[in-house]
């Protein structure tokens, strides 16, 4: 009898210390993940004063470029250079502790000093000095100075990646343990409920990354870009010197090619807006026929270079929509372009507009190689490609549909496809009429 109570007992007591174990692996996993949340918020506050770092940087080399253009207001640029160095330098100082920002701040007052010294002289009408001083010395401190910031970048994000594989896998291990001797069940789903949080901020500050990385990747091509651009139009109005006539060709070239580059990263700063939200739509009542004219005689223009037949009609009466007039444009000429690009010479390519209802119907179609229906259904999807062997010959990255569909229904628009191969493709979208009391 007094065996059996012992065992009892022992046995309440081996629960209990079951118990109270898996109790103190529920407190040490819970504070494990908080330590680690807590690391990754500084590791990502970290990245984020990185990436103001870039920005402003970027910003200010634009603006000291723009001090040898005429037709600027000097003492303006000279304002905006200085509150974006008081941005970089805010960011410089809240990221302070690491060990390679010393030589960044070093060669950040070489920079400043370096941009006070070609303000003076362009001030004073020293352009050519100032010329020499930029191109010898100040590019020079500001490609360091921008090196130096992306090592920076680079070395927080590779932080921030090696912390959240070392949550993986402590988490792993902790719940393999939980699972051979877990009893409570309301505990073990709270692990569980934890572990979810955890991975959905985990998915949120990734995604954020992502649109952060695009952005920044975007900037950091529009700069070389306008050096490009800046000085390709300086080459080409002679401003450095008389030019040959092969040499005007080849300026010509780097100048459209600079132009396409410029249009491609606009693009993908349109996208990371509107993935983000921060788009601004005006929402106003437009003619559609007079905001149509300056694209379609554009697109007109593009067909007869390419020997394509283009084709126009409306319905009669009045066609007044709702939209954003820059960005309508916009939609209509990535339609065309999308359009000519995958139709032949000698094909058809055309616009027809008509009202029904309370909404403006606008159908742009083509005679060209046209798509299958399962290929037409994700052919609003963002980097989609039809063709993604090394020897396609269509160019672009797949991300202009993607961005008309969002203009189109941030508009309050909808926009569908049809399309078979060899037999063309057709793309409709429809838009909303202004409201009577608007008309009258």
């Amino acid at each position: 009898m007094k065996d059996s109570g012992r065992r009892i007992w022992r046995s309440y007591l081996a629960a209990i210390a079951v118990m109270l174990l898996s109790l103190v692996l529920v407190v040490v996993a819970f504070r494990i993940e908080q330590n680690q949340t807590k690391r990754i918020r500084d590791d990502l506050a970290l990245l984020e004063k990185a990436h103001q770092m870039i920005y402003s940087l970027e910003k200010m080399e634009n603006l000291e470029f723009l001090y040898f253009y005429p037709s600027q207001d000097l003492s303006s640029k000279k304002r905006q250079f200085d509150r974006e160095a008081a941005s970089f330098r805010e960011a410089l100082q809240a990221a302070g502790g690491a060990r390679e920002l010393a030589s960044i701040e070093k060669d950040f007052e070489l920079y400043l000093s370096l941009n006070e010294r070609i303000y003076r002289l362009t001030k004073a009408g020293r352009l050519s000095a100032a010329l020499r001083l930029n191109l010898e010395d100040s590019i020079e401190v500001a490609d360091r100075l921008r090196d130096g910031t992306r090592d920076f970048h680079s070395r927080t994000a590779q932080i921030l990646f090696r912390d959240q594989e070392l949550i993986e896998r402590i988490l792993w291990d902790t719940e393999g343990w939980l699972i051979l001797i877990f009893l409570a069940g309301a505990a073990f789903a709270g692990i569980l409920w934890r572990r979810a949080v955890l991975t959905l901020e985990e998915l949120r500050s990734l995604d954020k990354m992502k649109s952060d990385l695009m952005a920044v990747i975007s900037h950091e091509l529009l700069t070389p870009i306008n050096f490009i651009t800046g000085y390709g139009s300086a080459l080409e109005d002679g401003v450095l010197g008389p030019l040959t006539e092969e040499q005007q060709r080849a300026v010509k070239r780097i100048l459209e090619g600079a132009s396409r580059l410029t249009r491609l990263v606009g693009k993908v700063l349109d996208y990371t807006l509107l993935e983000a939200g921060e788009m601004v739509i005006q929402n106003e009542k437009l003619d559609y026929l007079a905001l149509l004219k300056p694209v379609v005689e554009e697109a007109r223009r593009t067909a007869r270079l390419k020997s394509q037949d283009f084709r126009f009609s409306y319905s009669e009466g009045s066609l007044m929509v709702r939209g954003d007039p820059r960005r309508l444009q916009q939609v209509l000429s990535e339609l065309f372009e999308n359009a000519q690009k995958f139709t032949p010479e000698k094909g058809k390519i055309g616009l027809r507009v008509w009202g029904a209802g309370d909404r403006i119907f606008t159908e742009v179609f083509d005679s060209g190689e046209g798509i299958s229906p399962e290929e037409a259904k994700s052919l609003f999807k963002p980097f989609y490609q039809l063709d993604l062997t090394s020897t396609r010959r269509h160019g672009g990255i797949g991300i202009g549909l993607a961005i008309v569909k969002c203009l189109l229904v941030a508009m309050g628009g909808e926009i569908s496809v049809s399309s078979k191969p060899g037999e063309g493709t057709r793309i409709l979208f429809s838009l909303p009429k202004p409201r009577e009391e608007e008309i009258s």
